[in-house]
């Protein structure tokens, strides 16, 4: 059973602060947190691997992924179904999925299927998504 701090974490994570500034102070102390916790191997990962997130960004966003997402919020689509509205093989968004998910530029179901996160809904917005690009 998660500890009442896990639970306030997770509560967090579901009804976000609004305002702009609580927003900025609650990611900073999150960042101390998760880089507090890492191990030595975690470090070495994050940093090691630092540059993929980007890359495969560009990938979604090529895809259209991001924004067949966004735009259907809420929804749940299978490897198949992005298969067939991106044109891509199943075998790629796949692993691409499995990666999305695990940065949280999308979120899987428990169910195997994928739904947009907020990165996925700023993925998908032309100004991040150029920058990107740049």
């Amino acid at each position: 059973m998660p500890s009442v701090l896990v639970n306030s974490l997770n509560e967090l994570a579901r009804q976000p602060p609004q305002s702009e500034k609580e927003k900025k102070e609650v990611y900073d102390a999150a960042l101390r947190l998760a880089w507090s916790l890492e191990s030595q191997q975690d470090t070495a990962q994050r940093l090691y691997h630092g540059h993929l997130p980007l890359a495969t960004a560009q990938t979604g966003i090529d895809l259209g992924l991001f924004d067949i997402l966004s735009k259907h919020s809420g929804d749940a689509f299978s490897i198949d179904d992005l298969a067939a509205k991106t044109g891509a093989e199943p075998e790629l968004l796949s692993r691409l999925l499995g990666f999305y998910a695990a940065q949280q530029m999308v979120l899987q179901t428990p169910q195997g299927t994928f739904t947009a996160s907020p990165i996925t809904h700023n993925l998908s917005q032309p100004g991040t998504a150029a920058g990107i690009k740049h």
